[in-house]
């Protein structure tokens, strides 16, 4: 029974290879700041649904690789630059 609770642990992790993880219209977000957030914004709960959030059996695997809505927030966007290095 114990296993069972750490493997939901684990499986709940794999949120981070979810575009969901980095978009500013995620409300379930922490890393996007108020400021950052566009007027014309459309919230988005599909972590609500999403097995991998919360590991509610009852919910199914939401994670999204693709998204016409997605917008990267600052917090992922600096993530990201850090990591492009200069070729000389």
């Amino acid at each position: 029974m114990k296993r069972d609770e750490e493997m939901k642990d684990i499986e709940k992790q794999d949120c981070c290879y979810c575009l969901c993880n980095s978009c500013i219209n995620n409300v379930e977000s922490l890393t996007v700041k108020i400021e950052e957030i566009p007027s014309d914004a459309y919230p988005c709960f599909i972590c609500d649904e999403c097995y991998m959030f919360d590991g509610n059996d009852k919910n199914k695997n939401m994670s999204i690789s693709e998204c016409d809505r997605y917008i990267i927030d600052n917090y992922h966007a600096i993530k990201n630059r850090m990591q492009i290095k200069i070729v000389k």
